[in-house]
């Protein structure tokens, strides 16, 4: 039976193991910035229409999610 983090590592890509890391275990967390556009940015040149802001339910559900990311890797959002 493979053990846990032989699973862990069949599963993800090789890329994951050649990548220099960002931040190790023992460095500080590596901090993410983002933002919620409220507008069509700047740089949309896709011509697209129907943009929509995020609403608050879907902000939170991202937050909600980075926060829970937050628990498991080295990154602050």
């Amino acid at each position: 039976m493979p053990s846990q983090s032989e699973i862990i590592e069949a599963l993800q890509m090789e890329h994951f193991y050649l990548a220099d890391a960002i931040n190790g275990t023992g460095d500080p967390a590596f901090t993410i910035t983002y933002q919620f556009e409220d507008s069509v940015p700047d740089d949309d040149f896709s011509g697209l229409t129907g943009w929509s802001a995020w609403t608050n339910a879907e902000k939170d559900a991202v937050l909600a999610a980075l926060t829970h990311i937050e628990t498991f890797l080295n990154v602050d959002f």
